[in-house]
Formats: C-alpha cells, structure tokens, sequence
C-alpha cells in the first residue's frame, strides 16, 4: 500500500497524468463516500427517502438517538459500536433496493492478499496524438513510478497495462516492422541481382527506380487517404518485390541479345509485363473491398503501385542501360537448367497432388479464432494484463454490457432489461458474474419526486445536530451526517439530473455512463463461467441484443466474429478477384485454353499450399486469411508471363526457361523475400501473413516455371506438331 501511495503521488504531476486513482473512492475517502450516500437516497425511491426523512422528525430522532445510545453501550460487537458512533442518524443503513452494487462492492485495486495493486491513471489532456507520443508518455510514467518506489522497496515490480499501453506497443511495433520489412527487402533484392548478374550500372539503376516508384506509390495514397493505417504499410515490402521482377524480366531479356535496341527489348516482354501488372493490380484492387480499413488501404496502395511500377519499368529501365552495359554470365547462370523432362514433370505433378490431398486429409489447417495473431508475439502491456487477471480476474476474459438511449430514463430501462436476461444466465451456470450499475444508476423521475425532502430535510438538520449532541453525542458523530445533508441539499436545489463529479467518484461514474451528444452509454461488466460454451456465450450476445440499443462484446465474442467478417471478406474479395482476373485474363490470351491453365495454375498452387500448412501446424487466423486473394493477386504474374513467353518461342521450353524462366524464378524470389520480410515482424498476424504468402509465392512460382509449360505443351501438342511440320 505503501508503494501504491508513493506511485500515485509521483504522478499526480500535470505532464504525467489528469487524475491517478490508487484506492476505491466508496471505501477510502470519507469525501467521496459520503456524497455517494447522498446520493443513493436521493436517487432511490420516492417511499424510501421519505422514510429517511420522516425519521429526523424531533420526537423520531430523539428516539432513535437514544436507542443508538443504548445499543452501544451493550453491544459487544466493535463493528456495531463504531457504525452507531459514526452514523447515529443511520445514513449508511439503506434499504435493501438502495443497494451500491457490485461496482462499489468489489475492490478491483487490490489482489486478495494485498500484494498486488492497481493504479488506474488518466493520461494528461495535453499529450499529443500518435503512437509515437503516447509511448513516450508511457516510458514517462514508467521512469517516475519506479523512481517512486525505490527509496520504500527496491524489489517492487511496475507493469503498465491498458488499452493507450497496448495500442502503443502494437503501432510503434507495426511501424518498426515495416520499415524493416521494406528496408530488408530493397537489400536482399539487391544482393540478389549481385550474386546471378554482378553488374553494378543495372543493379543501381534498379534500386533507384524502386525507390521511385515506392516514393511515388507513397504520395499517390498519401493524397488518396490522407493518412496511411500502419497494416497498410506493409504495401512498401510486397511492392519492391513485385517491381524488382518486372525490372528482372526486362534485364534477363536484355541479356538474352544485347545486341537489339532497348526499344525492341521493350516491345518483346512489355506485352507481358503490362498484362501482368493489369492482371494483379485487378487482382489486389478487390482486396480493396475489404472491411478492414488497413486491408483495403494496402490492397489500393499495392495496386496503384503495381501500375506504376510496370509502366515506369518499360518505360525507363533499359534506356540507361543499352549499349552501355557488357553483361557478363555470373557463376550462378552457367549450366543453369530449369526444364524437366515431361515425363518427370507429370510425375511431380501427380506427386505433389497425391501428397498434398493427402496432407490435406489427415491434417488440415485449423482456424485459429483468438485475438493472438493481432498483437506482438512478446507484449509487455499484454503481460501486465494477463497478471491483472490472475491475480484480481476477470479483466481479459470479461464481457462489457453495452446499453444506450437518448436519456438517462431510457437507458436506465433498458439496463433493467438487460439485468434480468444476464440475471437468467447467471442462474443457468453460463455466467459467474453480471457486475451493472444499476444501483448508481441515475433516476430523474425519482430525483425529481425528492427534491422536495431533500430541502426538508435540510431544515430539519439543525434541530436533529442540537439534540444530537443533547443526547451525548460529538465531535466524528457528526461528520458524516453533515457532509450528507449538505449534498442532498445541493442536490435538492439542482436542475436536472444529479450525478456526482468531484473526486474519485467522477472517475468511478465514468467507468458505466457516457453522454455522447444525445445519447447515453452505460457500461456493466460480466464474467462468463470458466467452462462456459462459446456458442452458447454468442446465443447469450443474440439475445441481449434483442434490446434495443443494447450489445454484449468482448474478445470471446470479437474474435468469432471478426474471423466471421474475415470469411466473408474473402468471399466479398475473392468472388470479384475471380470474375476480374478472368476478364483481364481472356484480354490478355483470347483463348480459353490459356485462361484454364492459368486457373489451373492458381488451383494447384493453392491446394499445395493448403498441404504444407498443414503438415507445417500453421493455422488460419485473423491475419493470414488474407493471404488467399493477396496469393492469387501476385501469383496469377507468373503464368501470364510464361504463357505469353510460350507463344512467342512457339512453345521452346529451353528459350523459355534461358529468359523468361530465369527471370521469374529471380522475381518469384525477389516477391517472396518481399512477402517473406514480414515474416520477421514481431506482430504475430503480421508475421504469419508473411510467411503463408512466401510459401504459397515461391509453390507458384515453382509450378509456373516447371510444370506450367510442360501442361501448356501437352494441350497445344496439335498446333505445336503444326508448326513444327
């Protein structure tokens, strides 16, 4: 306690805090817990605080004074004695429907063993917005409380927890994780292109361009929205990845005839790259439509950068450097060979398709439906809240009764309805606990109807103090009933509906009831059963919301439901994906053949992905999920450029796979390194995300590279023996 006490004073320092509340205002401060008296009778019953009233007639108070007097002086009981001494009048004794409720009842600054406390702190009016500043802040309150408690007892532990500690470890977290990302990325896949061309003009050109197109991509949805969410910059990662390939494919087919302009280099692979960029930009605009606003910026950001990135590619790439640059064949590119036989091909086809159905049937991935994956794999803030909850309960695994009207009449009825279906549940062993405030609650119709007694009473008090003390009481005896009658005098002659607001009692009133504009929130907590059924937790949420304005939330039922919204984004994504990626498809080959095989190709890659989570153990959370439509919007660039480099060498495989084959495997690697950087992320969604869409990049780049064009032979086998006749 004493730690408690030396920490709140250390903050209570205008650039550290607005308020620090380290105790129960009801049961500490005689202040607060007088005026909350008052007003409990003032707000309870019109035949209650009559009552009260009546009694402090001068022939009822004399009485009960002197019945007071008596009990004391027989009781054996100290508790008795100091109340009766404390209260003669008999404020505290209220009537069973006046009770405080479980709000004041519970202490939830103080483990049972009052080892570990709690100090709830109001962050200064002044601190600026951004995660930036509120960790600052934190880091602050951090320095000061540790300070405070090191002269009273070195071994004293201080954890900060809470929504502002949270929010700041998570952003400050993403932010570092992204600029990582990106920065590793621009780095590997520059070193990269070092190893397989090692040439310095193209490989500087490259990252300059990248860095353009990344700049530019930045102030096209910095104009767009204002301000980009952290998840969507994430964009900055896949994108380089993406535009390296693009980069890749124009050098390797520089490569392949230095001796041709850069124009005729243009004309040869621009077709394709421009289909390809069309095609995933298409495909990363329907992620776009995602509910998740940090989804649907990166879905925009990717796509617009994808269009830019292809355009300025054909556009510039190869100008600086044709006629100026003597390649050279790096070690890694001799004897390369990427062309199995087809016999082996069909062979690794079947293989892969035989193993991955059968991974697929004896463990699929699971869907992972906590909340795990949205924050950091090591969270400090998490950490202090989980010991929150295992040393006072209830503050992770709670639910929040969320009701609103348009007054404090209309909302008080409907707490009262919501109070009987928990009260229900609570019966039926779903629930442990249902804490509402329905006992503070304010009543107007009951304020009003004792505005009258209140200002009665206020004149009877002067007359009950004298005989009081005629009766022999002094001195403490009075204290409280004077602070009492006061309030309820102020209360009496107040207009509107009386809440308390000096004090802790402010911030007490301020944890169950809001006023936003014309509506009135009140908040109440609840507590499932340690073995309470989710589904039956959901069923619970269905019918509290049969209320009017009324909602039960809370991680348990977030998670479900936001990996509901998530199914249903992939369906809202994916349907359109498809429907765009056949259209642009069809454009881009005008056969149907070429439009199955690449259909084909996604299918297969997905399905071989499917199989290595599942022998892997990954599961599919509220992250990761998303790397289907991102999958098939990078993906969907291999085949088109395969199946285009296949019609134009009249089906070769070797020319194929000396160009763009070589190119591809580079721009798969480049685009997986892309995906594969955030896997480095210390969020645990975020993380998870990369490594899926680096595994299902670098599948379908293995299956576009070695089998497409092994399938694609086998159905123009007619039209190639044409031609080769």
């Amino acid at each position: 306690q004493a730690s408690a006490a030396a920490v709140a004073s250390a903050l209570a320092k205008p650039h550290l805090s607005a308020a620090v509340i380290w105790q129960n205002p009801a049961r500490e401060d005689p202040a607060a817990r007088a005026e909350l008296l008052a007003y409990t009778w003032f707000n309870g019953t019109r035949g209650d605080f009559r009552r009260l009233v009546d009694g402090f007639a001068p022939a009822a108070v004399q009485t009960r004074l002197a019945d007071n007097l008596d009990r004391i002086s027989i009781s054996m009981q100290p508790g008795e004695i100091g109340r009766l001494m404390m209260d003669p009048y008999g404020f505290t004794q209220l009537p069973q429907s006046l009770g405080l409720g479980a709000l004041v009842a519970e202490d939830p600054f103080v483990s049972t063993d009052g080892r570990f406390r709690l100090l709830f702190i109001t962050p200064p009016a002044e601190l600026a917005a951004g995660f930036g500043a509120t960790d600052a802040w934190i880091k602050s309150v951090r320095n000061a409380a540790e300070g405070a408690v090191l002269s009273i007892d070195p071994a004293t532990r201080i954890a900060i927890g809470g929504t502002p500690a949270l929010n700041a470890e998570l952003g400050t977290g993403l932010v570092s994780d992204m600029q990582l990302a990106a920065l590793t990325t621009l780095l590997l896949v520059a070193a990269l292109f070092w190893l397989v061309y090692r040439s310095w003009r193209p490989l500087l050109w490259l990252v300059a361009v990248l860095i353009f197109v990344l700049a530019a991509t930045i102030s096209f949805g910095g104009t767009l929205f204002g301000q980009l969410n952290v998840i969507s910059l994430g964009f900055a990662a896949i994108l380089l990845g993406l535009a390296a390939g693009y980069g890749l494919l124009l050098y390797q087919e520089y490569l392949s005839d230095p001796r041709q302009s850069a124009a005729a280099h243009q004309r040869a692979v621009g077709p394709s790259i421009a289909w390809a960029s069309a095609t995933t930009a298409g495909a990363f605009l329907m992620v776009g439509r995602s509910s998740l606003p940090g989804m649907t910026q990166l879905g925009v950001l990717v796509a617009a950068g994808i269009m830019i990135s292809g355009a300025v590619m054909i556009a510039v790439y190869l100008a600086p450097l044709a006629g100026r640059t003597t390649p050279t064949a790096a070690p890694a590119q001799r004897g390369w060979r990427l062309q199995p036989s087809p016999r082996s091909a069909w062979v690794f086809t079947l293989a892969a398709l035989v193993l991955s159905l059968g991974a697929l049937a004896w463990k699929p991935p699971a869907i992972d439906a906590g909340t795990s994956s949205l924050g950091p794999r090591s969270s400090l803030a998490r950490a202090a809240m989980d010991e929150i909850d295992r040393e006072i309960g209830g503050q992770e695994r709670a639910l929040w009764l969320i009701v609103k009207g348009r007054n404090d009449t209309e909302t008080g009825a409907r707490l009262a309805q919501a109070q009987a279906v928990l009260k229900s549940a609570q019966e039926a062993g779903l629930l442990s606990s249902a804490s509402l405030p329905s006992g503070l609650w304010p009543q107007p119709d009951n304020q009003d109807a004792n505005r009258e007694q209140a200002q009665r009473l206020a004149q009877l008090w002067p007359q009950a103090r004298e005989l009081g003390q005629a009766t022999g009481f002094t001195g403490d005896s009075f204290e409280l009933a004077e602070a009492v009658v006061t309030h309820l005098r102020d209360y009496g002659g107040m207009p509107g509906t009386a809440v308390p607001t000096a004090g802790g009692l402010n911030w007490l009133f301020k944890q169950f009831r809001a006023r936003a504009g014309d509506t009135v929130l009140a908040a109440g907590r609840v507590r499932p059963a340690a073995d309470a059924d989710p589904g039956a937790l959901h069923a619970l949420a269905a019918q509290v919301a049969e209320i009017d304005g009324t909602y039960l939330a809370g991680w348990q039922l977030a998670s479900r439901s936001l990996l509901a919204t998530m199914r249903k984004d992939v369906q809202r994504v994916l349907i359109p994906m498809i429907a765009v990626l056949i259209l642009l498809l069809a454009l881009a080959y005008r056969r149907p053949g070429e439009i199955l095989l690449s259909a084909l190709t996604l299918g297969f890659s997905v399905l071989c992905l499917l199989g290595v989570m599942g022998l892997a153990g990954w599961s599919w959370n509220l992250m990761n999920i998303m790397a289907l439509p991102l999958l098939l919007g990078v993906a969907v660039d291999y085949s088109i450029h395969v199946q285009l480099a296949l019609q134009r060498h009249k089906g070769s495989m070797v020319e194929v796979h000396a160009t763009v084959g070589r190119a591809i495997v580079l721009a798969g690697a480049t685009t997986a390194i892309g995906f594969g950087s955030l896997g480095l992320a210390s969020n645990a969604g975020l993380a998870s995300l990369g490594l899926v869409c680096a595994t299902g990049v670098a599948i379908a780049c293995a299956v576009s590279v070695v089998l497409l064009p092994v399938w694609w032979r086998a159905m123009r086998h007619r039209t190639l023996a044409a031609h080769a006749n």
